[in-house]
């Protein structure tokens, strides 16, 4: 008798858990081809399928993308599966914890701020099959610090890595043909590369990038947008390539300990206030009779001819 009340009682517990074991994974659909799976026990999401994670309106109030509360507040890790070919706009958006991200080379374009404000990321990997980064992608991500760019991406966003603080090293590759403006603003990178591949670099690109001291413009790069690495107080020295015709407004303003720069011949115009407060500046080297020439005569800059 007390053997037959004993398993009654167990078996009464196990029926009470069983919603409880059920909770543990939450599943849902973002369309018909695409679906999501979330651990709750590892905090893990798995997207599989075939198609687009969509576009998520973040500021709508109608519009949820999971419809499990606090998801947002407690995932940890994204799983993208091979078939899934986009990554919408705020897509994952403001994930607070969200510390890894695995996107597959199935994957040719993500969105808009898709993991803008994801605090916690450390490390990225986008896939040379991603043909574009979208605006603000990783913007204020601010404790990422690791980011492997693939060959085959040819545009970087404006405000891709804005206030990405712990983000001290970047290599482009040879496959991208545009950075956007303020792309790299007030990061932490301490020196980079741009190949001959990018055709301009954006307004602000590498603006206030405080810890900047070591800039490489390779040639092929036509144009430098206004304030591009305005605000870089530990910019020494920068040769610009040949290829360049045109330096924007604000280009290095206020880059105090900027000592030296070459502008070759082939730049025709030089926007105002492109060494402005550059209290540093020793020497432009120029060109006799070129434009850079006459525009540091008509602002007083010093500068002399190549040795």
């Amino acid at each position: 008798m007390k053997r037959c009340i004993w398993v009654c009682c167990l078996a009464a517990v196990l029926i009470m858990l069983l919603p409880f074991a059920a909770q543990a994974e939450v599943m849902g659909t973002y369309s018909e081809n695409v679906m999501w799976k979330y651990d709750e026990q590892t905090y893990t999401m798995t997207i599989s399928g075939n198609g687009e994670i969509p576009d998520y309106d973040y500021f709508g109030s109608d519009d949820h993308r999971w419809n499990v509360d606090q998801l947002d507040r407690t995932l940890q890790k994204i799983i993208i599966e091979d078939g899934i070919t986009g990554i919408g706009a705020y897509a994952f958006a403001y994930c607070y914890d969200l510390s890894s991200v695995t996107i597959p080379d199935s994957v040719t374009a993500i969105g808009d701020h898709a993991f803008v404000c994801c605090s916690d990321l450390t490390s990225i990997t986008i896939p040379g099959s991603v043909v574009s980064i979208g605006d603000s992608v990783f913007s204020s991500c601010v404790t990422l610090s690791s980011v492997t760019i693939q060959d085959g991406v040819t545009s970087i966003g404006n405000g891709v890595f804005y206030e990405c603080f712990s983000l001290q090293s970047i290599t482009i590759p040879d496959s991208v043909t545009s950075i956007g403006g303020g792309a790299f603003f007030s990061s932490g990178l301490a020196s980079v590369t741009i190949p001959g591949s990018v055709v301009s670099i954006g307004a602000g690109a590498f603006g206030d990038a405080s810890c900047l001291s070591t800039v490489t413009i390779r040639d092929g790069v036509a144009g430098i947008g206004e304030g591009a690495f305005s605000f870089c107080y530990s910019l020494t020295s920068v040769t610009i390539p040949d290829s360049v015709t045109n330096i924007g407004d604000e280009v290095f303003y206020y880059c105090q300990n900027l000592t030296s720069v070459t502008i070759p011949d082939s730049v025709t115009k030089i926007g105002p206030d492109a060494f402005a407060y550059c209290d540093s500046l020793e020497s432009v080297i120029v060109g006799q009779g070129s434009c850079a020439e006459q525009y540091c005569i008509a602002n007083g800059l010093p500068y002399r001819y190549p040795d």
